[in-house]
């Protein structure tokens, strides 16, 4: 069963976010209680950097570590025997100001949760769990400590809560149990907006696809009329588009097959029905068979033979399947070599037939399928010239190609026809009268031989509005 795209989108790009906001959540959420026990463990140590110089005093007078467990609320603390000897801790003002370290200024949570001391050496000789009691500590724990100077006979280090090890505490508990639940607030709120996001790119990116697909289908059922009609400006919009083009192209080229089979069934019967009429009116004896009827039948037949080879000659050109014999040659001798082709016919028509250009003009190319082409051109021309009509050939060198106009002052082109006119069959006459439409391939041979040549052939009326100028350019 076939999934919908859009819901595969939809749960892909979801599982992207889910696993991006998670990652970012958990990055977020460390950072943040890294700084926070940074925080809680710069307070201890300045803490400590304040109760120092109260713990020096106190051992310095001699008082018991008994007192100073009480001062700062604690239970259990226990002390080496060699720092319970001495006298009784004087109270007073000592007892407001440690007492006031001791705990917060509610009244909750004391402040001082673990105190212990070393000796110089490392030896710990107050610990206020008494856990690491007498134990000796390294040089990076040492580090860590503050100093106590309380005379030569005792110098060592203090160590407060995190300084000594991670405490619990309700606060900072409290803290984390918020960032916790704030990132997971931030979680579900991102991936909530996002699943709204996704779902509407997701559709916003299928929808066109899903038309773009359905017109793909109806063309290739052979529905060259379908559409996607997509207007938007992006990248599916362009596909659309390219879609849209091609199938204008597969249905414009539908149109000139089915024209070509219509065009190329009629030009074919027409000499095939007048063969076969005449030989059968011949058999039933209608007819005679005399010399002049079958060189009718002889004419009809090579007029089939020339437009099968026309018809051959274009497949050939079109798929590219002729070879080019190239060479440089001059195409002012070759043009004219072409005209007088048609002397008989220029003189019959009174045509005025003239050259114009800088000298001898040279190109590269095939010159028999060059010369073909201005055949078919003046063969164009004399079948539009009226009686007394003028043609006119110029060359013109430039700087990579070299261009050839012929201008006659026939019957200006119809408009819109000027590019038409190289297409197969087509003639400008739509009575496809033989003796001034001719077969409407000479043309379309001449555009594939010039095309072949690199060169390009174009059409235009004349300013003046009488006449046709045609135009060709050629590499130098």
């Amino acid at each position: 069963m076939k999934g919908r795209l859009w819901i595969k989108l939809t749960l892909a790009f979801m599982l992207v976010i889910f696993l991006g906001t998670l990652v970012t959540a958990l990055v977020i959420q460390g950072v943040a209680v890294n700084q926070f026990q940074g925080y809680v463990s710069a307070g201890d140590r300045n803490l400590a950097r304040q109760l120092s110089p109260l713990v020096e005093e106190a051992i310095r007078q001699g008082g018991s570590w008994e007192e100073i467990q009480g001062l700062f609320g604690n239970s259990g603390f226990l002390m080496a025997p060699s720092l319970r000897e001495g006298q009784e801790l004087r109270r007073g003002a000592m007892m407001g100001r440690m007492g006031a370290l001791g705990s917060d200024r509610t009244g909750g949570t004391p402040l001082i949760q673990r105190l212990l001391i070393t000796d110089r050496q490392g030896l710990v000789v107050a610990d206020s769990r008494g856990e690491s009691l007498g134990r000796r500590m390294n040089r990076d724990f040492l580090e860590q400590g503050v100093p106590l100077s309380v005379s030569d006979s005792f110098q060592g280090n203090l160590y407060i809560n995190t300084m000594v090890a991670p405490v619990t505490n309700p606060l900072g508990d409290l803290f984390r149990s918020r960032i916790r639940l704030a990132t997971l607030l931030s979680v579900l709120v991102m991936i909530f907006l996002s699943l709204g996001a996704v779902i509407l790119l997701s559709i916003n990116i299928t929808s066109p696809l899903g038309v773009m697909g359905a017109v793909a289908g109806r063309i290739a059922r052979g529905d060259f009329s379908a559409r996607t009609g997509i207007t938007r400006y992006d990248e599916l919009g362009d596909l659309g588009r390219h879609i849209d083009g091609m199938a204008g192209s597969l249905e414009r080229a539908e149109a000139m097959k089915r024209r070509l089979i219509a065009d190329a069934a009629h030009e074919l019967r027409t000499p095939v029905t007048l063969i076969q009429g005449t030989l059968e009116m011949i058999l039933d004896g209608v007819y005679d068979s005399s010399r002049e009827r079958l060189e009718g039948l002889y004419g009809e037949t090579e007029l089939l033979s020339r437009l099968i080879g026309d018809l051959q000659a274009l497949a050939d050109w079109e798929a590219g399947n002729m070879v080019l014999e190239k060479r440089e040659f001059s195409l002012t001798r070759l043009g004219r070599a072409a005209a007088d082709s048609f002397g008989a016919r220029w003189a019959q028509g009174e045509v005025e037939v003239l050259f114009s250009g800088s000298g001898e003009v040279a190109a590269v190319g095939d010159s028999l399928r060059i010369k073909q082409v201005f055949l078919n051109l003046y063969s164009n021309a004399l079948r539009h010239l009226p009686p007394g009509g003028r043609l006119e050939t110029s060359f013109t060198e430039k700087a990579d190609e070299v261009v050839v106009a012929v201008t006659n002052n026939g019957p200006p082109l119809p408009e819109g026809t000027e590019e038409k006119i190289f297409e197969r069959f087509f003639r400008v006459d739509s009575s496809r009268n033989r003796e001034h439409g001719g077969r409407g391939l000479g043309l379309a041979i001449a555009r594939e031989i010039i095309l072949a040549h690199g060169g390009a052939i174009t059409a235009e009326n004349l300013p003046s509005g009488e006449g046709v100028r045609f135009v060709f350019s050629l590499p130098r």
